[in-house]
């Protein structure tokens, strides 16, 4: 069974992606809308979470990103509008349509509406994807580059690879062993590594890496970091 925030994880993927690759050729502008294809976009990239996907499953998800996106992304319709969850399920290159006929899945899509002017920083922390170098930390937020820099390879650049890698928490004694520090020093480059997550991209210390006493540290799940 398929973990539901994977499917949202991966939208909201998909129309970052979309969204940068408009703002490089300087076809981004508010109101724009996305087209979100069911085949191209989901089943080829994500195989492994959208291929045995319901109709209603993709749509719960995209509906989750729509309501903690503050407004940023709105769904619009669904095209073909005839669709429903026996013609998508078990879905391959083509499905039978309502009408009997076969009903080519690539041309299933669902269209939103991206706006730059709402987009707030809830909006921001529920459809950010971070890129991870050996050098820093980058992200596009509202069409601009910020970049959170750090010492190549070092403590910093080994805990954000961790949490690339781990999305529950690890206790501090485990994760500094893993990633060949001392304790005391992963507190501390964890506590600055917040300070400029705060100032590169406007998320507070919780919004970024979370931290329970005992349970130790994690990565917010509406973020995720990706290696370059």
């Amino acid at each position: 069974m398929v973990d539901p925030i994977l499917r949202q994880r991966a939208i909201l993927e998909v129309l970052e992606r979309k969204i940068d690759d408009l703002s490089v050729v300087g076809e981004l502008r508010d109101g724009i809308t996305l087209k979100l294809y069911f085949w191209d976009d989901l089943v080829k990239n994500y195989s492994d979470i959208f291929r045995s996907s319901k109709l209603n499953d993709v749509l719960l998800a995209i509906s989750v990103v729509e309501k903690e996106s503050s407004g940023r992304f709105k769904i619009r319709a669904i095209k073909p509008s005839t669709v429903t969850d026996q013609n998508v399920l078990g879905a391959r290159v083509g499905i039978m349509g309502e009408n009997g006929r076969p009903l080519d899945v690539t041309n299933l899509y669902w269209e939103i509406k991206y706006s730059e002017k709402t987009i707030s920083q809830d909006a921001r922390i529920a459809s950010r994807v971070f890129w991870l170098t050996p050098r820093d930390l980058h992200s596009n937020i509202s069409g601009k580059e910020r970049s959170l820099k750090f010492k190549p390879n070092g403590v910093r650049y080994r805990i954000l690879e961790w949490f690339s890698e781990n999305e529950e928490f690890t206790k501090s004694d485990i994760l500094a062993k893993k990633i060949n520090t001392t304790t005391r020093t992963l507190g501390t480059e964890i506590a600055k590594l917040r300070i400029k997550a705060e100032k590169e991209f406007g998320l507070n210390e919780q919004e970024f890496i979370e931290s329970n006493q005992g349970e130790g540290y994690k990565l917010n799940k509406k973020i995720k970091i990706k290696k370059e």
